[in-house]
């Protein structure tokens, strides 16, 4: 079975959309300090679920540009976990649920796999180039 790029970028797709869900009831917005609250993290989760189908979308069309938004959501979901355990080590953010916690690590795992294989089809394209 290949992996293909589409099935991880949807897999992650899912992990992020769900991490919102978690954040919301745990109030996430308080903890980090959003100057707008509550407002501003809804407008930014709209917005981002908004860029993530897009780049979906680019993937499934098999656009020029999809690797490029496979990439910046793989790095989007490795800052998520890595800023959340900074969160945790400096007592900014409470722990989290079981639930929350298997979360973040597969928050990690998947865009870990996805930017491996983003970069792997830039590389192509660069070797293609020359």
């Amino acid at each position: 079975m290949t992996l293909r790029p589409a099935d991880v970028y949807f897999a992650n797709t899912a992990l992020l959309m769900g991490h919102p869900v978690d954040s919301g009831m745990r109030r996430d917005w308080i903890e980090f300090g959003l100057p707008a609250g509550e407002q501003a993290f809804i407008v930014s989760n709209v917005v981002m679920f908004l860029i993530v189908l897009f780049g979906y979308h680019q993937l499934v069309e098999r656009s020029p540009y999809a690797p490029g938004f496979s990439l910046c959501l793989g790095l989007t979901g490795i800052l998520t976990f890595l800023l959340h355990g900074i969160g945790v080590q400096m007592g900014v953010l409470n722990r989290f649920t079981l639930v929350a916690e298997a979360l973040l690590w597969a928050i990690l795992a998947a865009p870990v796999v996805q930017a491996w294989l983003a970069m792997r089809e830039l590389r192509g394209k660069v070797e293609a180039v020359r």
